[in-house]
């Protein structure tokens, strides 16, 4: 009786594994990047965004990612918070990180051109990353 008990708890296990497996890979995910201010679209997965700066200038971004996931539908959160920010050339940009309260703050430090790469990691999908990129051109 004890094995029969075992070799069901077992198939359970699996079965539950099979399922969350099959749904993962029916969920798909994409991040979106607005300038905060006006609401506009900058970036997306598919789109790389372009945004021309004036030295000193700030620009508040706000990064949305979209799951659509065919047994839960569409949800959209606001992941400002948990994305990763990366510059190509901190002489020209900085942006605030998302352990600061400057969490996706781009800051025009210098003259030039920059890449700003936004970075949100699945959180149920560790091997999966959703990602938008941004040039930003820094004039006097």
């Amino acid at each position: 009786m004890r094995i029969i008990s075992y070799v069901l708890l077992i198939a359970v296990v699996v079965m539950m594994s099979a399922c969350r497996g099959s749904l993962q890979q029916n969920a798909s995910s994409e991040l979106f990047v607005y300038n905060n201010t006006t609401g506009a679209l900058i970036a997306n997965a598919g789109t790389r965004g372009a945004i021309t700066m004036n030295v000193g200038d700030t620009r508040q971004l706000r990064v949305m990612r979209r799951v659509t996931d065919e047994a839960e539908g569409t949800t959209t959160t606001n992941v400002t918070t948990d994305a990763d920010y990366n510059t190509s050339n901190p002489g020209v940009v900085t942006v605030g990180n998302n352990d600061t309260s400057f969490a996706g703050l781009i800051t025009a430090t210098g003259l030039g051109t920059a890449v700003i790469d936004v970075v949100v990691h699945d959180p149920e999908d560790p091997t999966t990353d959703d990602t938008a990129s941004i040039d930003i051109n820094v004039v006097p």
